[in-house]
């Protein structure tokens, strides 16, 4: 079986809300996809995804969402998307379909991280097929910017709303009888340290 790619970091590359939608339909993102969906579509799927999501979002720091770059960079990055051959596995190229289509990138991470990606695919992925093409710094910064850029206006993907405590309770603890100390520690912990352990745990079990 094909391993998945590298997600002890994933916080560093990956925005929850992207994460949360990729569970609910991979194929509504990337048709190409063979990541099945994992979660039941209710409201306990729901949860769940939502749980992994903020679980992976808590393993690392995104860094800075801005382009660093200008339309001349972003120039430069379209440049070497069409010279180096990446639009034969990223478009539509000779009436075949794109074989890993490159959308909702601006939803998924920033310039920053997908640079660093670009640098060395294989560290991330390491069954991907993308390949390493030596890229400098200042190349990889500008691929980045310009893929990102073209995707600016797409959907945002953000995270819904998330579950009340109420909520959380009844998936963490159904029907169980707590004393009165068990009931007030798990109200004061704050929710996103119960979603990030739900989150976990979820993991775990898939």
């Amino acid at each position: 079986r094909r391993p998945g790619p590298e997600l002890s970091s994933a916080g560093s590359r990956l925005k929850a809300g992207w994460v949360f939608h990729w569970l609910g339909d991979p194929q509504a993102l990337r048709p190409e996809a063979v990541m099945p969906r994992l979660f039941a579509a209710t409201r306990e799927g729901d949860l769940q995804r939502y749980a992994v999501a903020v679980y992976l979002g808590s393993l690392g720091q995104l860094p800075d969402g801005s382009s660093g770059g200008n339309a001349s960079t972003a120039a430069q990055g379209e440049s070497l998307y069409n010279r180096t051959g990446c639009i034969v596995c990223h478009e539509t190229f000779d009436g075949h379909p794109a074989r890993a289509t490159l959308s909702h990138l601006a939803a998924k991470t920033t310039p920053s991280a997908l640079a660093q990606y670009l640098l060395n695919p294989a560290a991330i992925d390491p069954a991907g097929r993308m390949p390493n093409f030596k890229l400098s710094q200042n190349d990889a910064n500008a691929l980045a910017v310009f893929l990102i850029g073209r995707d600016s206006s797409a959907e945002k993907l953000e995270l819904p709303k998330g579950p009340t405590m109420t909520e959380l309770r009844s998936v963490l603890q159904p029907g169980s009888s707590t004393s009165a100390a068990e009931a007030l520690e798990f109200a004061s912990t704050p929710v996103e340290k119960h979603l990030v352990a739900y989150g976990r745990r979820v993991m775990q079990e898939k």
